[in-house]
């Protein structure tokens, strides 16, 4: 019967009977240890590692490693075509470079190498050698004549030919003027050349047209001449300049200076930059710039312009009432022979000579 509230004891026997029954645990010598499916360290004994199974890679080699990065590159180049071709050609630029630098470098040392063990009268050409080498130079026993300018025809070269003789005869003279514009007394081998016109002496001042019809590539070449022959004057010397339209400009204006100027390095210098600075126009009239260089007493003066003077008959006498120091006036027709007449006339009654200048 029932007991009251209870399960019936058949039943109970059922339900244990229906309930799994676990095996024995073996102790710590058996073969499986019982752990949940996903328990870490659960291992079969068929399952255990061994040496001979380790399947692992091999490490690959440095080729394998190169292969496969060009590979790499390559297919993305593939994928980027334009920055693909950028970097080929840069790259093949930098090999042929460097290729020919290297090569340039082997050609010199080995040309040097060559240099230092060749046979005693072997040739070899000067500039194939790649190292210091120690040169013999032989000296002619002839003279050597000096270097001197080449120019055109009645141009500012034609005094480069004759100037060392003109140096070495000034002083040899009398005293007296040839006529020539070579005046006598001077100190021996100092002198000045303008546009062909050459003169010894110490003291020198320059008179040039700057008037309007001067300008442009006429008024350059005046200048470049003049330049040229101030840088040749020596400290022993003076000079001046003065450009003459119809005003007068003296040198280094507006603060020019008083008297003849000592022909030291820095005061040509100066004087050039001054020269360099100037531009031409207005009329023409030498006459006030004329009066003021005679009034300086200079030994020799050149002058020079492109065209007449309004008034030459006035212009001739009054150069002769204010040259009384018997200074030398040589005169130079630039680049026209409009004032042909005048130029002659005021050269030959100073003692100086006329030079056309093309």
């Amino acid at each position: 019967m029932p007991t009251s509230g209870g399960t019936p004891p058949a039943q109970r026997v059922r339900s244990a009977a229906a309930l799994p029954v676990t095996p024995p645990v073996t102790g710590a010598g058996s073969a499986r240890t019982e752990r949940g499916p996903g328990m870490a360290g659960s291992r079969s004994p068929a399952h255990a590692p061994h040496p001979e199974d380790d399947s692992s890679p091999p490490e690959s080699r440095w080729w394998q490693r190169v292969v496969a990065g060009l590979a790499l590159a390559c297919s993305w180049m593939l994928r980027n075509p334009g920055w693909g071709v950028s970097i080929a050609l840069h790259a093949a630029a930098a090999v042929v470079v460097g290729y020919l630098v290297v090569q340039a470098q082997f050609d010199t040392q080995s040309k040097g190498i060559e240099a230092l063990f060749s046979q005693p009268g072997e040739v070899i050409a000067f500039d194939q050698i790649g190292v210091e080498s120690s040169i013999s130079v032989q000296v002619a026993d002839s003279p050597v004549t000096p270097l001197v300018g080449v120019g055109e025809p009645g141009g500012a070269g034609d005094e480069a030919a004759d100037l060392t003789d003109l140096m070495n005869s000034a002083g040899s003279g009398s005293g007296q003027s040839s006529g020539d514009g070579l005046e006598g007394g001077a100190e021996q081998g100092l002198g000045a050349a303008f546009f062909g016109s050459q003169a010894a002496g110490k003291t020198f001042v320059y008179v040039v047209d700057m008037s309007g019809s001067m300008y442009g590539p006429r008024f350059e070449r005046a200048k470049t001449e003049l330049c040229n022959s101030l840088g040749k004057l020596t400290s022993q010397q003076k000079f001046y300049v003065y450009f003459f339209s119809d005003k007068t400009l003296p040198m280094m204006a507006p603060r020019p200076p008083r008297g003849l100027l000592a022909a030291s390095k820095p005061n040509r210098e100066k004087a050039t930059r001054w020269v360099k600075s100037r531009e031409p126009g207005g009329l023409t009239n030498p006459l006030p710039a004329l009066r003021q260089a005679l009034e300086m007493k200079p030994e020799v003066i050149f002058l020079l312009t492109d065209g007449e003077v309004d008034d030459p008959a006035e212009l001739r006498e009054q150069i002769k009432k204010l040259n009384k120091s018997k200074t030398t006036i040589h005169t130079i027709a630039f680049e026209s022979e409009e004032g042909e007449a005048t130029l002659k006339a005021i050269a030959e009654e100073h003692n100086g000579t006329y030079r056309f200048v093309r």
